[in-house]
């Protein structure tokens, strides 16, 4: 199966092939028992998810390294999987989402006072509990 793994810290993206999902997070270079998963979104009749590190956003920002996909901040490596209508995994196939990189947190902070992407937030009753670092406001 093919997946695409995106590592910021390299500024690039590449797709690797693996015989499980185990074995794709191994070769992207994540822990397969501390991982956060979401929906990139759906492209062409596709629907794209991510796994990134567990913890990643909540690392230190001049330790960590960001890229965006379709106006949403991700930290660290991820590894990006094709899925079905009915939520199965699929094979990768090009084309490979827009993938920006971010050089340090006052490039992210401008792309977010810009509304190029969104402010990463965890938000518990309508209320925020957490917001990325925002060191530069």
């Amino acid at each position: 199966m093919k997946y695409l793994v995106i590592d910021p810290f390299i500024r690039g993206s590449k797709i690797v092939i693996a015989k499980s999902t185990a074995e794709a997070l191994a070769l992207a270079g994540l822990d397969g028992n501390d991982t956060d998963h979401g929906v990139v979104g759906r492209y062409f009749d596709r629907g794209l998810g991510i796994f990134v590190g567990g913890h990643s956003m909540f690392e230190p920002v001049n330790e960590q390294k960001y890229f965006a996909i379709g106006g949403r901040l991700y930290a660290g490596r991820g590894l990006v999987y094709a899925f079905d209508g009915q939520g199965r995994t699929i094979e990768f196939a090009r084309p490979i989402p827009m993938v920006r990189f971010f050089e340090d947190a006052l490039e992210i902070e401008y792309a977010i006072h810009q509304h190029e992407i969104m402010r990463p937030q965890i938000v518990i009753n309508g209320k925020v509990t957490w917001s990325w670092p925002a060191a530069f406001k």
